[in-house]
Parts: C-alpha cells; structure tokens; sequence
C-alpha cells in the first residue's frame, strides 16, 4: 500500500525565488519533468523531498507546469522553503554542468512576468529574489542560478503591473 503525500501549508509568503534548470536549449521541458521527479523520489527522500520542489516550472514554450499548489511549502532553496514560492524555468546552460548562460525564450520570458505578476497579486508586498541572491554562499564557486539579471527581471516586471508591453 503506497502513502499519500501531503503537503502542509505555508504560514506566510514572503519570497519567490527564481531558479533554472541547468539544462541545455534542447530540453524542452515537459519530458524532463519525469527525471526531476525520479531524482526527488530516489536521491531526494533523505532530504526531505517528496516530488518535485518548485511550486512552477516554465517550459521552453512557455507553458506553467504547476508542480504543487502555490499555497503549500516547497523543496527548493533550503532555509527559506517555509516562506518562499519556487519557480524554474528549463534552460540556463548550454551544456551540462557548464558555465549558467541565459538561453530562456521569449515566451519564457513572458509566462514568467505573468506568473510573477499575479503571485504578487496574491501575495502583496513579495520580494523576488534568485535562487544565487539567496544561497550564494553554499557554493561561490557555481554559476548564477537563474544566470540572469534579477535588477532588471524586476524592473521589467515592475513595467509590465503597469501595463508597459515587454
């Protein structure tokens, strides 16, 4: 007989971190989540995973994979999972193990201002914050996770809740 998984709730929402797959441009997305999952279940079970981590993954086409409800406590950046929204999106190297370059799409980028738009719709007064703003100091030496502009992917979504087309 197998158990029921459940996740608890979160008490409060105070951050949403941003996180890349590290993958390459030819992972699409949708047949990678499978990997994330056998990983969670097979290597991650003694780290307190039981699924996948994110809350969101955003594909190379853009589609939101909702992993688990928004409203429930992640696995995804230690120290903060009690307080924070995990979001990723597939890409972010151009070879495994390779230095983090940003390869996301256009329709990634726009799935995510979205997403990231009505999270703060939800959860007034969120800060975002990439998973390397957070946790840098586990490992200094790693590519930036997302390898992207955070000051400007805020600045863009600060545009876009006023209605400037991005």
């Amino acid at each position: 007989m197998s158990a029921i998984v459940r996740y608890k709730d979160r008490t409060e929402t105070k951050l949403i971190i941003l996180h890349d797959s590290h993958t390459r441009p030819d992972v699409e997305g949708a047949g990678d989540v499978p990997r994330w999952a056998q990983m969670a279940h097979s290597q991650g079970l003694k780290m307190g995973l039981l699924g996948i981590g994110y809350h969101y993954i955003i594909e190379r086409d853009g589609t939101v994979v909702e992993c688990r409800g928004r409203e429930k406590i992640g696995s995804h950046t230690p120290g903060v999972n009690l307080e924070s929204i995990g979001v990723c999106l597939v890409g972010g190297r151009e070879e495994i193990g390779g230095d983090g370059v940003d390869n996301f799409t256009p329709s990634q980028r726009q799935s995510l201002l979205r997403l990231l738009h009505e999270l703060r719709t939800v959860y007034p007064g969120v800060k975002l914050r990439g998973h390397s703003e957070v946790q840098r100091f586990r490992n200094r030496e790693a590519p930036p996770c997302p390898p992207i502009d955070m000051d400007l992917l805020r600045e863009d979504l600060d545009l876009y809740a006023q209605g400037f087309v991005l």
